[in-house]
Formats: structure tokens, sequence, C-alpha cells
């Protein structure tokens, strides 16, 4: 098995506690919403490409899951034990979700479902006021003498830009294992 974008992780996570994507992004420090972002950092880590033995880093963890820093994505990692001392349906949670995205059955009804066009609107309108927040704080962070633009030329919205294609590569993922299961 290749190893499986975060965006299909997130996708498989939302699919099994029925709570959006964009939710589980976004949804603030609620427990349940806390638990969720970091059973897929749990999930994200335990897989390993198998010819190039590559695992996802934090900082790609961290990216996929909209966080300004990867040392929040190594702290859910690292608090995992005690989420699942405090909630005993986390470790089980973990376990559906990491089964789940090794499985392609979670996958194979996108090629169904495809997004009306105005919710994808709804989605591009909610990227573009982000990019805004995101340019806004940027700018009052060099005041105060903090620069956190990307220093090597990159746009600071590739984390916007990355969330934007979520859709199209759960479609393609299937589309990938259809053919893959003709065969």
């Amino acid at each position: 098995m290749s190893l499986p974008r975060i965006a299909d992780i997130l996708t498989a996570a939302s699919r099994l506690s029925g709570v959006p994507v964009e939710t589980i992004l976004h949804g603030g420090r609620s427990r349940q919403y806390v638990h969720l972002r970091a059973a897929v950092a749990i999930v994200a880590r335990r897989f390993v490409a198998p010819r190039t033995c590559h695992r996802y880093s934090y900082p790609e963890i961290a990216q996929a899951l909209d966080y300004f820093d990867h040392t929040t994505v190594i702290h859910l990692v690292q608090s995992a034990g005690m989420y699942a001392k405090r909630d005993s349906d986390f470790a089980p949670f973990v376990e559906r979700l990491h089964a789940a995205v090794q499985s392609d059955e979670l996958f194979a009804s996108d090629e169904a479902e495809q997004a009306p066009p105005a919710a994808r609107r709804g989605y591009e309108a909610l990227a573009k006021k982000q990019r805004r927040l995101v340019r806004k704080h940027q700018s009052t962070s060099r005041k105060a003498g903090r620069n956190f633009a990307p220093s090597n030329g990159e746009d600071a919205d590739a984390g916007h830009i990355f969330h934007a294609r979520i859709a199209a590569g759960s479609k393609a993922f299937a589309a990938a294992l259809a053919a893959a299961r003709s065969t």
C-alpha cells in the first residue's frame, strides 16, 4: 500500500465521526475536535511508504491540519496516552480510523459524490476570507518585528490551496482504486 494522503485521512475521520472536515480543522479547542485532529495526526505518523520508508513529518501534518507550527502536532501525538485515559472512545477510534484508511471501502463512494457548485463557491469564499486574515496577521506580525512569512518565497496560502484540493484528490483516489480493482 502506498502512503495515503493526509487529506484522505481527514476525509476518513470525517466520515467515521460524522463531523465535517472543515469543522475538524477549524472547530476550536473543544475536546471532540482536538481528539479528532490528534487521531488524524497519529494515523498519519503511523504510515510508512514501502520503498522510500518516508513517513509524514510533523511540519507536513501541521500544514495539512492548518496549524501554524509543527510543535502543536508533536504535542497532540505525545498527549495521545492522556486522551486515551480520559476518553474511552479515543483509542478505538484511532484503530478504526487506521483500519479505514488501510482499506479502500471508505473511498469507494467518492465517484458518486460530487459537491454542488454552490458548496464549492461557499468553500472558495471561505478560503479567500482565510487568506485575507493570514495576510493581515502577517502584516501585523512584521510591524511587531516578527516575520512569519515563508523565507523561500513560497505562497503563504499553500495550506489553504492544499485544502481546496482535498475533494478532488479523494475522487482521484477512488478512481485509482476502481481502476486497480478492474485489472
